[in-house]
Order: structure tokens, then C-alpha cells, then sequence
């Protein structure tokens, strides 16, 4: 597997609350994780981090900052947003889609938040919890395709989840063909788990990291996509939000609560993961998406919203959007200091 570098978010889904640390069972939970850093060690990491993601995503090495643009506001149509990732015909433009009880349909998002297309998709919206871009078959070295995770599941009650795959028609332009859908049925080796968040490699295998159970860790499995089966997915690995991504104002309680992973978004170009959870997000550098590193999840800069569930790579950074009417779209861009 190609080395990449993944964006993972850490959302809610489906009931649109943040959750209460009270309603989780205590022993799905870790509270022996290490002390926060202080802020000047965090502060170091972080942009040792932006410096690196920033030279690749720039094409030149050097000393970079993060600076924050709000550059507009979602359409009505999106109030529970839960997965988005840049077009690849338009920087400017991202698709996006609710989650739970949302139209199956994609949409597609100026940065001044216009409503630019829209794509009816031919199946349920169970319970939509990720966007993610990646490969239309073998010889694909564009990644043409968008592979929409019908994989949420808040009480870990469904048998099998769903990923869906449609090749992504230009937002500039109107669309006029009815979307063509590939499926394929998943199931986890060690019974259900709500999974918010996946990317996919140049194969065509997804990476699949969960949100719970157990609280404050994700845990990642592949599977191929192959359109039409029903396959077990491989379980790898369990990471713990590390040190790095604990904020000091929050209790113990809050940050097993509030940290999990539900969204991931990945740059190939870069071969890097980078990742969003409710106190924050981060990048980590991986040769192998499989064998990840807590020590190695580095913070980067969100703006708080009310349920970060999105999150994606663009150009020169990356943008995130929370859920809500009307909700604030925040975009990161490298500017060399």
C-alpha cells in the first residue's frame, strides 16, 4: 500500500447532539492516556507538522503558517452535513452530503457557499457518514470516482454497512445523466462498529477507521471494493487519540466523549492522512495506513463549529464545515512566513 497522508474527523452522527460522556459504557473507555503536553511542546509538533503537509501540498520546502478563511455559509439544503471532499475539475467546489434521514443525493458546494449542482443518487440514505475520492477501476490515475460510506451506525446494531461508488460528473457544468452506482456490502470480523470515517488507495482498497466502540481510540480495517459482493473487512489495528490531541480544557470524560474518528480525507499526491475529531484535528505522516502511530498524529488548526463532521484537502490546505443550518465553511491555506 502506498504511502499517503490522511485528514481523519472525529463526528456524531445521525442524532445531530454531541454526545453525553455519561451515556457511554466505561468500559469502552481508556482514561490512563497521557498527560496533555504543554503548549510550547504542542505548538513545536504542530508546526514541524504544517511545515511538512505544507511543502508537499505547495511543491516547495520552507516555513509555513496556516491562515483561516470563513468564505461563506452552506446552502439550506445541507443541515447535517457529515462527509465532503474537493472536486477535482474545481478547487473552489466541494461535494458534500447529510447524513441520516438526508436526501441520497450529493451536492455540490462553492466556497461562497452556492449551491453549484446536485446528484440524485438511486439508493437509501441509511445513515451517510463519509465522502471520499478514489480510483473508477485498475487503470484509473485520476481517482475519478466519489465512494459515498453509507457506514454509520450509532448503537452497532446493523449486520453489514454499505459503500457506494459513482464517477463524479463535472459541477460546472449541468448534469444531465442519471447517476450510474456501483455497491458493495461490508461486514466487521468482530461484530458491528459505528464507522464514520475511510479513504480510499490507488487499488481501490478502502482504509477504514471507526469511531466507537471503544471510545477516544479508532480502529482501522481494509477491504477491497468490489462492486456487487458482500466481504469481510481485515481488522489491523487500534489507536488511541494520543497526548498530542488532548486539550487541557476539557476533563477526561470530555475528551472520550468528544474524540473518535468520523471522517478522513486522503492526498495521494502527498501521501498523507489527515484527520478531524470535535477538539481538533490532525495529520500523521504513514508508509502504511495499517501499522499507524499515536505518537505520530500531529495537531493541526480547526475554528470550533458545533459538530465537526467534514473535513478535506484542497490545494494549498484543506476545508472543514460542521453540521447545522447555514453552517460557517472554514478553509486553510498555507502562506509561507
Amino acid at each position: 500500500m502506498r504511502q499517503v497522508w490522511v485528514l481523519v474527523v472525529v463526528a456524531c452522527g445521525g442524532g445531530g447532539a454531541t454526545p453525553d460522556a455519561g451515556t457511554f459504557d466505561a468500559a469502552d473507555a481508556t482514561l490512563d492516556a497521557p498527560v496533555a503536553p504543554t503548549d510550547a511542546a504542542r505548538d513545536a509538533d504542530e508546526d514541524s507538522a504544517v511545515d511538512r503537509l505544507c511543502g508537499c501540498l505547495r511543491g516547495a520546502e520552507g516555513s509555513y503558517t496556516l491562515t483561516l478563511d470563513t468564505t461563506g455559509a452552506l446552502p439550506d439544503v445541507l443541515t447535517e452535513l457529515s462527509g465532503l471532499v474537493t472536486s477535482r475539475f474545481d478547487d473552489t467546489i466541494f461535494w458534500a452530503h447529510d447524513d441520516s434521514g438526508g436526501e441520497a443525493a450529493l451536492y455540490a458546494i462553492g466556497d461562497d457557499g452556492s449551491l453549484r449542482a446536485t446528484l440524485p443518487l438511486p439508493v437509501d440514505n441509511r445513515d451517510w457518514e463519509e465522502l471520499a475520492r478514489g480510483p473508477c477501476d485498475d487503470t484509473d490515475l485520476d481517482r475519478s470516482c466519489l465512494y459515498v460510506g453509507d457506514v454509520g451506525d450509532n448503537d452497532s446494531v446493523y449486520p453489514s454497512v454499505r459503500v457506494h461508488r459513482v464517477r463524479e460528473p463535472d459541477p460546472r457544468e449541468p448534469i444531465r445523466d442519471e447517476a450510474v452506482v456501483e455497491s458493495m456490502e461490508l461486514t466487521f470480523p468482530d461484530g458491528a462498529r459505528d464507522t464514520e470515517a475511510f479513504v480510499v488507495d490507488d487499488d481501490g482498497t478502502l482504509v477504514l477507521l471507526t469511531k466507537r466502540p471503544p471510545i477516544g481510540h479508532f480502529r482501522v480495517y481494509t477491504a477491497r471494493f468490489v462492486p456487487g459482493t458482500t466481504a469481510t473487512s481485515i481488522f489491523h489495528d487500534e489507536i488511541a487519540l494520543g497526548p498530542a490531541n488532548r486539550a487541557s480544557m476539557f476533563t477526561a470524560a470530555d475528551f472520550l466523549a468528544e474524540s473518535a474518528g468520523s471522517a478522513a480525507d486522503f492526498a495521494p499526491s502527498c501521501e498523507v492522512l489527515l484527520g478531524r475529531h470535535y477538539l481538533g484535528a490532525f495529520v500523521t505522516f504513514a508508509s502504511d495506513l495499517t501499522r499507524l502511530d499515536e505518537e505520530a498524529l500531529h495537531p493541526v488548526p480547526v475554528e470550533r463549529e458545533r459538530q465537526g463532521e467534514a473535513i478535506g484537502f484542497t490545494a494549498d490546505g484543506y476545508r472543514h464545515v460542521g453540521e447545522g443550518s447555514r453552517a460557517p465553511i472554514h478553509r486553510w491555506r498555507c502562506v509561507s512566513r
